[in-house]
């Protein structure tokens, strides 16, 4: 039994993301962001895993002042504990990504790695597309999308944008520039 026949939402997914594949491939202007080479699967896995570690830092340095400022009665243990720690966790994970990302276009895995989020139009991602790709990091089994159609996450492809090198989008940048 696939996991499109366990999971009917998986169907739907797949869908989706063939629909918006075909319609970039046939589209007669293709957006300049298609002209970059997305960054190679490994820098995005170490992009994944500094991140990873950094609002795990976060987490671990905030988690109980948070946690005793938000509730009254913080149970330390207990399943109510660790939902709170739980529901921090995730709060810490959306906004660290959502404030990277909107400010700059790059977490601290991709300052390290040298590598760049755009949108289809080449630039960096607005609020509403960092916010779209942040939310987009919560569907279920989004971890795993790179490896089911052409290494493009769900994050990436629903709010139409690609993680490339740093030096590849600044020298495509300034070679529009010139062109102008």
């Amino acid at each position: 039994m696939t996991i499109v026949e366990t999971w009917p939402a998986a169907s739907l997914l797949l869908y989706t993301q063939s629909t918006i594949m075909e319609s970039i491939a046939n589209s007669q202007t293709a957006p300049s962001y298609l002209a970059l080479h997305p960054v190679g699967f490994w820098k995005r896995v170490l992009n994944c895993l500094i991140d990873m570690i950094c609002y795990g830092t976060i987490y671990v340095l905030l988690k109980d002042t948070l946690l005793k400022s938000f509730f009254k009665t913080y149970p330390a243990d207990g399943i109510v504990g660790v939902r709170s720690s739980n529901v921090v966790y995730v709060l810490i994970m959306f906004f660290y990504y959502l404030i990277w990302e909107a400010t700059c276009g790059r977490t601290a895995g991709k300052f390290i790695t040298r590598s760049v989020v755009i949108d289809e139009d080449g630039n960096l991602p607005s609020f509403i597309t960092a916010l779209y790709r942040t939310l987009c990091r919560f569907i279920p089994f989004e971890a795993i999308s790179v490896l089911i159609h052409e290494r493009i996450g769900w994050h990436d492809m629903f709010p139409r944008t690609r993680v490339v090198d740093v030096n590849e989008y600044r020298a495509e940048m300034s070679d529009i520039a010139s062109r102008d």
